[in-house]
């Protein structure tokens, strides 16, 4: 594998240097993909990058296969492996579905790691960066699909069935910060709903 470089615009004459340095592949990133109903995930291409003694280095691009398996082969290194979106007929977006927790740090060696991943359907929500606001304020970032509506809900009790809708709300980007206004109560559970 050799290191790659950011794109750069020269002006007429001007030249740059750019070492290039290979390593040896010696591990490999491999696991299943998966939907959330268990299901396997096939034809989409997965990729791993990493800065290795301070050069940028690229896997070669894996593609599932009929069982949702794929390889990567890599360095030693620590390693962000995410999956290609974007459009094309390869890309999990392509597919219908996005990977809520991407990327995923990957260290070699050891020399074989496991990378089993779950991916979920365009616009599944998801909770982050929560956090008290004020003693009666709590906020938290919602991800999902823009255009699509959500609604949020809240319980005092996680175990119980009874959810109250807090507030319907449009992304209009791929994530948004929402406030509770009420939350007074030091147990307070959420969830947030497509509709």
């Amino acid at each position: 594998m050799v290191n790659t470089f950011y794109s750069q615009i020269l002006t007429s004459g001007q030249t740059v240097l750019e070492n290039f340095v290979a390593l040896a592949a010696t591990a490999r990133i491999s696991g299943h993909v998966q939907d959330n109903s268990g299901h396997p995930v096939t034809g989409v291409k997965l990729m791993g990058d990493a800065g290795i003694n301070g050069n940028n280095y690229q896997t070669l691009d894996g593609t599932t296969d009929n069982s949702g398996n794929y390889s990567l082969a890599v360095a030693s290194g620590l390693w962000n492996v995410q999956f290609l979106n974007g459009g094309f007929s390869d890309n999990l977006d392509t597919h219908g579905f996005v990977d809520l927790y991407a990327p995923h740090l990957v260290s070699t060696p050891p020399t074989n790691v496991t990378l089993n991943i779950t991916v979920y359907p365009l616009g599944t929500p998801l909770i982050s960066q929560a956090q008290r606001l004020s003693p009666t304020q709590f906020g938290f970032n919602v991800n999902g699909a823009p255009n699509v509506t959500y609604t949020v809900q809240f319980s005092t009790n996680l175990a119980s069935t009874n959810w109250a809708n807090l507030f319907s709300f449009q992304l209009t980007n791929a994530s948004a910060f929402v406030t509770d206004q009420n939350a007074t109560n030091k147990i307070r559970f959420y969830r947030v709903q497509k509709n």
